[in-house]
């Protein structure tokens, strides 16, 4: 081997073996960051406020599940709202959302929408990021299904989310894979 080619060959497993730790670090980041994000889940609006409330808190359940996020308790946003004199539907200003955030010590605040027509149910959902009152980079998402397979559209939602904070899949209790009846 030249003397070229041992320099060469020096320079690539210093370099290797300097750089290794910093992509560790940097995906270690990435870890220890969604484990400390917490996470606020507000009504999601329709024109039943009660199902709202079911989707929303079913969503919570789900995520509250996993060891990865932390969520704030539905009657600490409930409390901010009134706070603010504010309704799920009120809540499209930046200003607001950073209000609210601060109030209820969150990261990102989970809202959403639900539409029924028939026997279908359509939700969106947005992941809104408190610090800058705007919608999170790949933070929308849409399930639909029967209205007898609410809470499975619930997970499914919750799932979709828990994914995209996380990197992972979440695992819910067997018992709640369970369909509601009409």
């Amino acid at each position: 081997m030249s003397r070229l080619h041992i320099v060469a060959v020096c320079a690539i497993i210093a370099l290797c073996t300097f750089s290794f730790p910093l992509f560790a670090q940097k995906n270690h980041a990435v870890t220890a960051d969604a484990r400390t994000m917490t996470i606020a889940v507000a009504d999601f609006t329709g024109n039943d406020k009660e199902l709202g409330r079911f989707i929303a808190d079913s969503v919570l359940t789900d995520l509250a599940q996993s060891s990865s996020l932390s969520l704030v308790e539905r009657t600490e946003i409930r409390q901010a709202f009134t706070e603010l004199k504010l309704q799920a539907t009120g809540l499209t200003e930046p200003k607001k959302i950073k209000e609210l955030g601060r109030l209820v010590s969150a990261d990102r605040l989970l809202v959403g929408s639900f539409l029924m027509r028939e026997n279908k149910i359509f939700v969106n959902a947005r992941l809104l990021d408190v610090r800058t009152g705007r919608l999170s980079a790949g933070g929308a998402a849409s399930v639909s299904g029967d209205k007898g397979d609410l809470l499975s559209i619930s997970h499914r939602l919750a799932r979709l989310f828990h994914k995209r904070l996380t990197g992972s899949e979440l695992k819910l209790d067997e018992e709640q894979e369970t369909k509601i009846g009409h």
